[in-house]
């Protein structure tokens, strides 16, 4: 329910909007309900009633958490509010900017551990002379101690070169294959990449000699429905070859 319902054709679904006429309380009292359903700092939040929130387009900001670590950082580094519009479009066409990898952190702290999860085809991750694969480790970011570093000059650093926001960003990795004995430098630059939901289709033998179809689901935009079809159809194929 929106104070100012939308009309017309959203251009990220190619449906009806589904708003419906309401008041800025009603905005405000969704926002409250949400937070309180699953904000992981609820009980550390301001805690304002809905009424007394402030303008609306700052509601989001108005219900983070002030707390802080022993270090003094926010607790909450993580949340962030983007226009509904940029979001539907981005989420909805799976195109973003970034280099075509997508990083894990299996762990957060020193000593960190970040390796590729996966890239998509024909990124700059992907092709030559990066050729990253899954399971390649980040050593450093820009010069900066991936595994180490501790102060937050660093860690803006490091998170900058993981995460370009925009087009054309230029960052230096240290990079350790899997397997490898040896390191090595690649320089990646962000572009606009479209994401490919489904990937790695193909069918795995057992001990008793069936065939196990495998199927790497990486996002749920709309483009994925037919691609998972012709993935199922593929592997229905080769079982039946």
């Amino acid at each position: 329910m929106c104070a100012t319902p939308r009309t017309g054709t959203d251009p990220a679904t190619g449906k009806a909007y589904l708003d419906r006429p309401g008041t800025a309380l009603d905005e405000k009292n969704w926002l409250r309900s949400w937070t309180n359903d699953l904000y992981l700092w609820v009980q550390r939040g301001p805690g304002s009633r809905p009424r007394q929130l402030c303008v609306r387009r700052d509601l989001f900001r108005c219900t983070e958490t002030s707390a802080t670590t022993a270090s003094g950082n926010p607790k909450d580094r993580f949340h962030f509010n983007v226009p509904n519009g940029d979001l539907g479009g981005t989420s909805q066409s799976g195109v973003q900017p970034g280099y075509g990898a997508t990083f894990v952190v299996v762990a957060g702290t020193p000593p960190r551990n970040v390796v590729v999860g996966y890239t998509e085809p024909g990124s700059p991750a992907a092709i030559a002379p990066a050729s990253l694969a899954r399971g390649a480790k980040i050593l450093t970011v820009d010069g900066v101690d991936m595994v180490n570093a501790n102060d937050q000059a660093s860690v803006d650093t490091l998170n900058a070169g993981l995460s370009p926001q925009t087009i054309g960003e230029s960052h230096t990795f240290s990079i350790l294959d899997l397997g490898a004995a040896a390191s090595r430098a690649v320089t990646l630059v962000s572009g606009n990449i479209t994401e490919t939901p489904v990937q790695n289709v193909q069918t795995i033998p057992t001990a008793a000699g069936d065939l196990v179809g495998y199927v790497l689901f990486n996002d749920p935009h709309r483009n994925r429905g037919e691609r998972t079809r012709r993935c199922i159809q593929s592997i229905a194929e080769r079982r039946r070859a």
